[in-house]
């Protein structure tokens, strides 16, 4: 992976289960700060101006001076792939990988992606397809992460430590919440998303790890839990225990996502006690084998669309959503 900044510590400051607490790490410079501090050339050609397009939708930039790398500008490499598959979709194609790795600019993509567009050399992009497979082998990235966590761990002193917990802790600032819409919402984003349906189990007789996408039938594949706290020192012990407690995820069994209510004692009500008020709390949390940083922005803007829609999505529409076990076939 290249990083986009670089900064010396002494040491990591560190959470309660050894993880890094990335809250209290120093913030980095802002592209803000490099934007105002670079000159800008502004694209001179029709596809420069299309390459300068994508970048500043990745990098969410709005200028973006073409002699300058990618990586200069806090670039990732995760959101150089996002860049490359843009091309692809945008193209019909794309320049090889590592050449736009070693020309990082948006002139240098603008003039490889001008020759391969002018040539007949360059082969088409075809776009994945859903699939409609239940069962595969897992990919590298799941295989990791399972066997880390069944051996690595389960033969320590620590093995009722979770390291792959990624809870996200929300408060109510303003209006108010329905817990039954949620509930629905969540429904909706496990029905649209297999991989929150997803099993990993070892296949005995193959020999190998498989991916299995469970039945989205009546059954909620997010595990919810209500607590109501007194003190901030409550809530402190319930995140604790989202970010450390092993056993509130079963992978073998699909069991990936949890939502746990925490409410202030002073704002429940009991004859409508469906409504969650300002100064509750929402914890999200998932197992890292289903999810990281980049479902992030795609789970909230699902949750959002869903909590809000007045009427059932239609089944054929989210059959045609292709699936992370696509991904792997494809």
């Amino acid at each position: 992976m290249v990083p986009s900044t670089i900064i010396t510590l002494d040491r990591f400051p560190l959470m309660s289960n050894g993880k890094v607490d990335r809250r209290a790490l120093p913030p980095p410079e802002s592209l803000t700060s490099i934007e105002s501090q670079t000159e800008h050339t502004k694209p001179a050609t029709r596809m420069e101006e299309r390459v300068h397009e994508l970048w500043c939708k990745v990098l969410h930039l709005k200028q973006i001076p073409i002699k300058k790398s990618f990586f200069f500008l806090h670039g990732t490499s995760l959101a150089f792939m996002k860049l490359y598959s843009l091309y692809q979709i945008e193209f019909g194609m794309a320049p090889d990988i590592v050449d736009c790795f070693r020309h990082a600019s948006i002139s240098e993509h603008a003039e490889r992606l001008t020759e391969l567009v002018s040539s007949t050399a360059g082969e088409r992009y075809q776009a994945w397809s859903h699939l409609h497979v239940n069962c595969a082998e897992v990919s590298f990235a799941q295989s990791r992460i399972f066997l880390d966590e069944q051996i690595r761990f389960h033969s320590s002193n620590q093995n009722n430590i979770s390291i792959y917990s990624l809870p996200l802790l929300y408060r109510l600032s303003e209006g108010s919440l329905s817990v039954q819409r949620l509930q629905q919402a969540l429904r909706q984003i496990t029905r649209k998303h297999a991989i929150l349906r997803t099993s990993i189990q070892l296949d005995k007789v193959e020999e190998n790890l498989t991916q299995c996408v469970q039945l989205n039938n009546a059954q909620d594949w997010f595990f919810y839990s209500t607590s109501i706290i007194d003190d901030d020192g409550m809530l402190e012990n319930i995140f604790t225990n989202e970010m450390t407690d092993r056993t509130y995820f079963d992978v073998s069994a699909g069991q990936v996502a949890r939502c746990h209510i925490v409410r202030r004692r002073s704002t429940v009500v009991i004859e409508n006690d469906d409504f969650l008020s300002v100064g509750d709390w929402i914890i999200f949390n998932f197992h890292h084998i289903a999810f990281d940083g980049q479902s992030e922005q795609i789970f909230f803007d699902d949750l959002h669309q869903f909590y809000t829609q007045t009427h059932d999505l239609k089944f054929d529409d989210q059959e045609i959503t292709l699936q992370y076990i696509d991904c792997k076939l494809n």
